[in-house]
C-alpha cells in the first residue's frame, strides 16, 4: 500500500564538508522562486575552510521522510536520510532507480507541500488504537513515488 509522506530537509552542522552533503539555494525567476537542493561535489577536503563555505551557503541538509496523517497524535517518521533510496517510476512500469538530486528538487517543486507516496506494508494496531505504517525495504532502503501534479 502507498502512503502520502512529507519530505522535511533538515540543517546540520558537521564537523568538516565532504564530497555528497546537500544544500539548499535559493532561486527567483520572474517572481517565481524556490527552494533547489545542490550536491557537494568537490573533492578536496573542506576542513580548513568548512566555516566559510558554510556563511556563504549554509548549513548543510538531510532529508527524512513523515507520515502524513491528522489522526495520529505523533509525527511518525517512516525513513531517515540514509534510509531513502529507491524511487518507483509509477504504476506503468516495474522499474526503480536511486534516488536523485533531481528528484529531490522534482519533490520540492511540488505544490502538494513537499509530498511523496511511501511504500508500506499492512497497518499495525498499536496502544492508541489507530494504524501506524511500516515502510517496505529494499536492500536497507526504503521506495517512494513521486506524486505527480496535476495541472
Amino acid at each position: 500500500m502507498w502512503i502520502e509522506a512529507e519530505l522535511v530537509l533538515s540543517s546540520y552542522k558537521p564537523l568538516k564538508l565532504e564530497k555528497g552533503m546537500m544544500f539548499i539555494k535559493w532561486y527567483s525567476v520572474n517572481d517565481n522562486g524556490g527552494p533547489v537542493v545542490f550536491e557537494l561535489d568537490y573533492n578536496k577536503s573542506f576542513h580548513s575552510d568548512a566555516e566559510s563555505y558554510m556563511l556563504k551557503y549554509g548549513c548543510p541538509v538531510e532529508a527524512s521522510l513523515y507520515e502524513l496523517s491528522m489522526e495520529h497524535p505523533l509525527s511518525n517518521q517512516l525513513a531517515t536520510s540514509n534510509e531513502i533510496a529507491w524511487v518507483d517510476e509509477g504504476e506503468d512500469s516495474e522499474d526503480m532507480h536511486e534516488i536523485t538530486i533531481e528528484d529531490f528538487n522534482v519533490i520540492l517543486k511540488n505544490k502538494m507541500r513537499c509530498q511523496v507516496k511511501v511504500n508500506c506494508n499492512s497497518n499495525v494496531q498499536n496502544d492508541w488504537k489507530l494504524p501506524m505504517y511500516i515502510p517496505v525495504f529494499d536492500e536497507e532502503k526504503i521506495i517512494i513515488r513521486l506524486i505527480e501534479e496535476e495541472e
